[in-house]
């Protein structure tokens, strides 16, 4: 035997099926083999000790997949030693075909988080088809057979147009029933599933979201043109009823653009403990106590339902997704043990290693799969989190980045999170004047009012790109730094307002009681966008764009509010025409499909008192006119800078101006003082409490 090569020890069929999950699956948990050969883990365990030391299997301990975990990859030596081959040509093939080449298991490291979560997805959906089969069929016992895609993908050719299918996972079932108690199905009848899984990335808006979903509704008329009518059902996840909301708005939006039945399957609202690094913005560890379970709704008519409802009928052979099972290793070749291999043993580079020698000889490192891959596995949940939070709502300040990432201090969040993701070029620092915002914005020690705020570089953008697998273009509005220099100093102070507004507002809630009071979720910028017909007498739509949105919650009840920062530079015709939208809009039908908890709240934050009496002057106007209703589905409150400075947001300090007695006082009288945050606040009606299918928006 040459001096380059070595001997391996035979491998038994628990090692050669370790070996097998992990070509056709790279990165996967220890937990996740145990789970998917049906095996204890404690035996699992010492088999992967073995092929650790023999160099078999490689192993990556990412930090930005939450809790630290061990995941395992197949070496060069282990692809040789299972193909059997000792020329480096034939090796080279093996990782070629089944993603073991560095570019490869850079795009999968990429995808770790939502490749984790469909990990961690899998039991459940096992037990549901398993309780499905017993529920339908009642057979007197059944083999199964089920296996999963992550990142699935394929190209689809239909009308000399080529249409590319994508999905986060795609998993398929199959069983064979033996002696079932269903009326005509025989014996030895195979039934079968496959499931779409589509992961909420929990940013976006409803553009952003269409492309994922119009793949499947292509595939779906591709199947149709071939005669085919079933079609596998959706299982979407996502992490609040706000975000399931712009799911289904996007699923409609393509439903009467192309005139076309809604998709089968269901939205999982999932609280942010059921996942544990999906999605970015959303952290286990700061949910301690959760005020919501999951719930399933329909995808189509928003009726409860459950994972059974995907394992509602089967499904043809011709109607499965292509390629969902891997077509080499066979599975009887894992029930021979393999003899002694000789097989050439240079030594084993760790992957962090291939990823920094790939990344080293190229120009631009921060664009490639290779450099980005090598980026994200330094960088911790928490620093992935705070990214993804300055991205979404860009020239945040650093105080209230410390606010919302609890850290005490902006040294401890420069030390801890800024610096590591300034070192990797992925975030950059601006300053902001904010002298309009006294005294939200104390002066700084030079006796200039301004603050540091943070934006993220063309490399973040692109990195969280490549993690969201959504162009970036849709993610923000522009990676252009100098231009965000520019709007930081003519509108940089109104951002930081409202940044600065959801910032107390958190801190507030933890310190009431971290399991009673909660912000649920905020957003800015263009997620707040929303649109509706023309009003009547009207051509134009009825558009609302608010400067925040958010839900909080105390207790059981919750309250969904819009924020309106004002400078001082909005014309009275202005909130004459915003408040008569928020007005139509509260009461659309279109709000109540976002499945809030509670009538809106419009929070209006001024310079000062002189501003808030020309809000009273208006809202009495439009009430006067018959254009707001004094009992109407809106509530509009007014503040302060000076009050919210002072108090904080959950004091009372808000000025109700809307609902209104309807009938007023004969005589004068003193105005009712101000309000805490969650006083006051009104339930939605009965009749808002119908499912989704009747809250179809009107445009």
């Amino acid at each position: 035997m040459p001096k380059a090569m070595t001997l391996l020890p035979p491998l038994g069929v628990t090692a050669r099926a370790v070996l097998h999950l992990l070509l056709v699956g790279p990165l996967q948990h220890e937990r996740d083999l145990a789970f998917l050969l049906d095996r204890p883990a404690r035996g699992l365990q010492r088999t992967i000790r073995k092929l650790l030391d023999q160099g078999l299997v490689g192993s990556v301990t990412p930090a930005c997949i939450g809790q630290p975990r061990r995941l395992l990859y197949l070496t060069h030596l282990g692809m040789a030693c299972l193909a059997g081959t000792t020329p480096p040509a034939a090796t080279d093939w093996v990782a070629r075909r089944w993603r073991g080449t560095v570019r490869s298991l850079a795009q999968l490291v990429l995808r770790l988080p939502t490749s984790v979560t469909i990990q961690e997805l899998l039991p459940p959906l096992v037990q549901a088809a398993q309780a499905a089969i017993a529920q339908q069929y009642a057979p007197a016992g059944y083999q199964q057979q089920w296996w999963w895609v992550r990142a699935y993908h394929t190209t689809l050719r239909h009308d000399h147009t080529t249409r590319q299918v994508r999905a986060d996972g795609v998993f398929h079932y199959e069983s064979t029933l033996q002696q079932p108690h269903l009326t005509g199905v025989p014996d030895g009848q195979r039934v079968q599933y496959a499931i779409w899984m589509l992961l909420d990335p929990g940013v976006g808006t409803v553009a952003a979201i269409m492309p994922r979903l119009e793949g499947l509704y292509r595939f779906r008329h591709y199947l149709r043109a071939q005669g085919i009518t079933a079609f596998p059902p959706v299982w979407i996840v996502t992490r609040s009823a706000y975000r399931a909301s712009v799911w289904r708005r996007a699923a409609r939006r393509i439903e009467r653009h192309w005139n076309d039945d809604p998709l089968p399957g269901i939205i999982q609202i999932a609280p942010p403990t059921t996942t544990s690094c999906w999605p970015l913005n959303a952290l286990a560890a700061a949910h301690p106590v959760p005020l919501e379970t999951s719930a399933w709704t329909s995808l189509a008519t928003g009726e409860r339902g459950g994972l059974r409802n995907l394992f509602a009928s089967p499904l043809p052979q011709a109607a499965l997704p292509p390629q969902i099972r891997p077509a080499w290793p066979p599975d009887s070749a894992s029930a021979v043990p393999t003899p002694p291999t000789p097989v050439a043993r240079p030594r084993q580079e760790r992957l962090e290693e291939r990823l920094a020698r790939a990344a080293a000889q190229l120009p631009d490192p921060t664009r490639a799969p290779v450099g980005m891959a090598r980026t994200l596995l330094d960088l911790t949940r928490r620093q992935l989190y705070l990214l993804d939070l300055i991205a979404a709502h860009p020239l945040i300040a650093l105080a209230d980045l410390a606010l919302f990432m609890e850290c005490g201090s902006t040294h401890s969040l420069q030390v801890n999170y800024l610096h590591p993701l300034a070192r990797a070029h992925l975030i950059t620092t601006v300053k902001v004047p904010c002298a309009r915002l006294t005294p939200l914005a104390p002066s700084e020690a030079s006796g200039v009012a301004e603050a540091r705020c943070v934006t993220v570089t063309e490399a973040g953008w692109h990195l969280l790109s490549a993690i969201y697998q959504i162009p970036h273009t849709r993610l923000a509005s522009t990676t252009d730094t100098a231009f965000l220099r520019t709007h930081a100093a003519t509108h940089g102070a109104h951002a930081v307002g409202v940044y600065r507004f959801f910032a107390w507002l958190s801190l507030a809630a933890r310190l009431q009681d971290a399991t009673l009071h909660r912000l649920l979720w905020w957003e800015t910028g263009a997620a707040c966008l929303r649109r509706l017909a023309p009003l009547p007498g009207q051509s134009e739509p009825c558009i609302i764009r608010p400067d925040g949105v958010g839900e909080y919650a105390w207790g059981t009840r919750r309250v969904r509010f819009w924020l309106e920062w004002d400078m001082a530079t909005m014309a009275r015709s202005e909130m004459e025409q915003k408040f008569r939208h928020y007005a139509s809009y509260a009461a659309s039908r279109t709000y109540w499909d976002e499945q809030p908890h509670s009538l809106p709240m419009l929070l209006v934050v001024v310079p000062s008192a002189r501003r808030e009496a020309v809000i009273a002057e208006v809202v009495n106007d439009l009430v006067a006119n018959h254009v707001l209703t004094p009992q109407g589905c809106l509530n509009i409150r007014s503040t302060s800078f000076a009050l919210l400075a002072r108090d904080g947001p959950l004091a009372a300090i808000w000025w109700s101006h809307l609902p209104q007695p309807a009938t007023p006082p004969a005589l004068p009288t003193a105005p009712p003082p101000p309000l805490p945050f969650v006083a006051g606040v009104r339930p939605l009606p009965p009749y808002a409490e119908r499912p989704p299918t009747l809250n179809i928006a009107p445009a």
